[in-house]
């Protein structure tokens, strides 16, 4: 950007509001930025927001892609033909998130580049076909950017002029190179982080299943991080998969939806309390009565229970501690159908909203124990007996309450 229209913007806004009141605002910016905008940058969206931007610099209607010159502040409303896969990165200290699109219109298909928050915005919202108004782009190099002016919104009434780039989706069972499927996760391993050519990146596998079967799915890096945040249960949209010797993986140039819409996929069956067997389901509950919230020390060479007055057990075995919590559920369409329910570890955390805290858990759970009492939850959870032969259920998976 060019010295004189950093110049003729801080102008306009000392025309509008006095010299201590601009400061205020950029500081405004700088703190809800976390410190990370410089003076310039903040200037520059105090700037957008007093309208210094319209006014100057972007063109009133929707402009074609043929037409774009470099250094033009444009508004454009385009078609959405390939999402890939954002890249995180590090420069200055400080991290940030680019993701390419291309789009296009009735006259050319151009790159758009979407940097930080517009990157998520691409994450969340975007997919193949969809219309998409940007305004306030800046074309560079031939390729429209997102900027620190630039508003990205969905199309409800796109024009008819616009290219089709639908692409209809197919059986997991018939995935092959570059495909679209929806799928439903069955299974979801852990976030494997690892260092490549110095830089740090990320895998994680999925088993996912539609109608016609189940697959393993591996997520690489950007689309790891994103599936890592789902749980089993969760329905995803995987737009150009890639396929290596039969394996499904979803890499730089896959594009994965979370909580996708618009599927053909079954609901999600929740298993009855009373038709309960061994092995892993999905229930919905009331958590009807919790019992007791304490930390379990198990011995991991003899097995045995060690008291918490004692610091080591008979045999000298290293000790594990688990936190847990006991409960009564009922089923939520059966009030007769109750089973007893255990939250171990990181479940029984969750179920409390423990994070960092110098409360201990005992003394939250007794203030939440309250609240938490008669709440519906969605779990999926692991039906197992008892050495008295009843069924008792292990939270592995809080879907939602």
């Amino acid at each position: 950007m060019s010295e004189d229209f950093i110049s003729s913007q801080e102008q306009f806004l000392k025309e509008k509001v006095s010299q201590s009141d601009l400061e205020q605002m950029v500081l405004g910016k700088q703190k809800k930025f976390s410190g990370l905008l410089t003076r310039e940058a903040a200037m520059k969206l105090v700037a957008f927001d007093e309208g210094f931007v319209q006014q100057k610099r972007v063109a009133s209607r929707p402009m074609k892609l043929s037409s774009l010159k470099d250094g033009d502040y444009v508004t454009a409303v385009v078609r959405v033909k390939q999402i890939n896969c954002s890249r995180e990165f590090e420069r200055d200290g400080r991290k940030g998130k680019v993701s390419n699109v291309l789009v296009g219109d009735d006259t050319a298909e151009k790159t758009l580049v979407l940097w930080g928050g517009d990157a998520d915005f691409a994450e969340r919202k975007l997919e193949r076909n969809a219309c998409l108004r940007i305004e306030n782009a800046l074309v560079k190099n031939g390729e429209l950017h997102s900027n620190l002016y630039a508003k990205l919104s969905l199309e409800e009434n796109p024009p008819s002029v616009l290219p089709d780039y639908f692409k209809p989706a197919v059986p997991l069972s018939h995935a092959r190179e570059g495909e679209d499927f929806f799928a439903r996760i069955i299974t979801k391993g852990r976030l494997i982080e690892f260092e490549r050519n110095g830089e740090k990146r990320f895998v994680l596998n999925l088993t996912v299943a539609d109608d016609s079967g189940e697959k393993t799915l591996v997520c690489w890096n950007r689309n790891a991080v994103i599936v890592n945040f789902l749980t089993e249960g969760d329905v995803i949209k995987v737009e150009r998969v890639s396929a290596n010797n039969g394996e499904l993986q979803a890499s730089w140039n896959t594009h994965i939806l979370a909580h996708a819409k618009n599927h053909s996929l079954k609901e999600l069956e929740f298993t009855p309390l009373s038709q309960m067997k061994e092995g892993n389901a999905f229930v919905q509950i009331i958590l009807t009565k919790l019992f007791e919230a304490r930390v379990s020390r198990k011995c991991q060479s003899c097995g045995s229970q060690v008291p918490p007055e004692e610091e080591k057990c008979n045999c000298r075995g290293s000790l594990r501690e688990v936190f847990f919590i006991t409960a009564e559920a009922t089923d939520a369409f059966d009030s007769s159908s109750k089973l007893r329910l255990v939250f171990f570890g990181e479940q029984a955390q969750d179920l409390l909203g423990l994070k960092q805290t110098l409360v201990s858990p005992q003394t939250i759970f007794d203030l939440k124990r309250p609240y938490l009492e008669g709440k519906t939850f969605k779990l999926k959870a692991l039906a197992k007996k008892r050495e008295d032969g009843r069924i008792e259920l292990v939270a592995k998976q809080i879907r939602s309450w």
